[in-house]
């Protein structure tokens, strides 16, 4: 039987830390099927990816995935326990056994033990939760604090060691655990510690993360002035792409859709909610830069990544009923990249139905009918972000490598 090891990603941009995972991966399972399932052009924080799907998913391939293929839109911009729960539930589809992250912490069992147990005991912890909850405060922190404190008092419990302060891959890697008991799936879960140093840095060369190279990018310097953060073909590919901050850039035309628009109006986009949609609209009156608006509308509850995730949905004037209807329907996973060994694989997968996954290598006039959305928000990515007479979905065909 053909081993399959998957991991979810974004890759926004793919960078040697992401290399470094692919490589464990591949040392630690040489002949295995390796699939990622990545964030199309938008990504979970409420962002834009800054780079397109299709040249991130090229990186992948090229230094290790055997295929690359595309978490739908309206998961890749869910709240983490969404997005987890819809890249867990693909990755299982696709025949995944064992499902890889990176994790600051290397023993992640007491994590899994955690996670199994609240999947076995939902009843009893959403009924501690409903009770517990207060006045509106920190959502995410006081989550936290409640599985703190379950430690604390269920024994079955009292001797893991939980700690989730400044470990923001072991939360993620945890939702990912939650979600696959959740969801009953066999897969196994194994963890890869990040490290800051890798073999193929020079010594003394220390890896940037994701959001410093995209702080560093968004402050115009060259992704090839950024050391041995990115590989060579990455900093060039970003050195040729605008990068503009796409709700900045896009604050003008967010902004006229925040005053032109009733609040019922607003109310009826997806993650707007709450009344948050009279704070938008009072802010939009009296803020000229995205950042003081962004500054004035975030709050403990209201964080930066939710409201960004809610912006995104006013500009693609996506609603409640229509997000709800596409999370519905029979799931499109649109091939971005493949080896040789992947496209092997994948002959013998689409030999399987599956009544929740349509594997697609392009898209034409029947999917976007199926999917208008997915087409909707790519092509609003190409003509306000890319700028750029190449499609992002039509005639493009996934990068293929021997």
């Amino acid at each position: 039987m053909q081993e399959v090891c998957g991991i979810i990603v974004e890759w926004n941009p793919f960078h040697n830390g992401h290399r470094a995972i692919l490589q464990a991966i591949r040392s630690h399972h040489p002949q295995a099927v390796v699939i990622a399932l990545m964030s199309g052009n938008y990504v979970q924080r409420g962002e834009v990816a800054i780079l397109s799907k299709w040249e991130r998913a090229k990186m992948g391939v090229k230094y290790g995935a055997d295929l690359v293929f595309e978490l739908p839109f309206w998961q890749a911009v869910q709240p983490a326990d969404g997005f987890s729960r819809g890249g867990v539930e693909a990755l299982a589809a696709l025949g995944v056994q064992t499902l890889v992250f990176g994790s600051e912490v290397a023993d992640f069992k007491p994590y899994q033990v955690l996670a199994d147990w609240l999947a076995n005991h939902q009843k009893q912890v959403e009924g501690a939760w409903q009770e517990r909850k207060g006045p509106r405060g920190d959502f995410a922190r006081d989550r936290l604090q409640f599985l703190y404190d379950l430690c604390q008092k269920e024994e079955e419990l009292k001797e893991l060691t939980i700690d989730f302060q400044n470990r923001s891959n072991t939360l993620l890697a945890f939702r990912y655990a939650k979600a696959n008991a959740d969801l009953h799936s066999s897969m196994r879960l194994e963890a890869f510690k990040r490290e800051k140093h890798y073999d193929f840095l020079s010594e003394g060369g220390e890896l940037l993360s994701s959001s410093q190279i995209r702080h560093s990018l968004f402050q115009h310097l060259p992704a090839s002035s950024l050391g041995e953060s990115l590989p060579r073909e990455m900093a060039e590919a970003l050195d040729q792409t605008p990068r503009l901050g796409f709700l900045a850039s896009c604050y003008p035309y967010l902004r006229y859709t925040l005053l032109t628009h009733t609040r019922p109006q607003l109310a009826r986009y997806y993650q707007v909610y709450e009344g948050i949609e009279g704070v938008l609209q009072e802010a939009a009156k009296t803020c000229d830069t995205y950042e003081d608006f962004l500054e004035k509308v975030v709050n403990k509850r209201w964080t930066r990544y939710r409201i960004q995730r809610a912006l995104v949905m006013v500009l693609l004037q996506v609603e409640e009923e229509e997000m709800v209807c596409f999370q519905n329907l029979r799931q499109p996973l649109v091939l971005l990249g493949a080896t040789k060994r992947g496209r092997s694989y994948l002959k013998d997968l689409k030999k399987q139905s599956h009544s929740r996954y349509s594997i697609l290598s392009r898209i034409g006039q029947a999917e976007e009918k199926q999917w208008p959305l997915a087409v909707r928000a790519d092509q609003f990515y190409q003509q306000f972000v890319m700028k750029s007479d190449q499609s992002q979905v039509f005639g493009r065909t996934p990068y293929l490598r021997d």
